[in-house]
């Protein structure tokens, strides 16, 4: 009867953990859409203008870790 309630205890946990991951999966899909969103040239061209910049290409460089 305890082996019974021991399974059914890691079971449990098993299926929390899988919903954390999911979840964590999700809002990290979540926040690299965020972020390319941001990074939008058409986006970044209208702040710098907006601020009385302007993007030059030779200039520009992505850094990704």
């Amino acid at each position: 009867m305890s082996l019974q309630i021991g399974v059914s205890t890691a079971q449990q946990q098993l299926q929390d953990i899988n919903t954390k991951i999911t979840t964590t999966q999700n809002q990290n899909t979540n926040h690299r859409q965020q972020i390319n969103e941001l990074l939008n040239r058409t986006r970044l061209e209208q702040i710098a203008k907006k601020n009385g910049m302007s993007l030059s290409n030779g200039k520009i460089r992505n850094v990704n870790k």
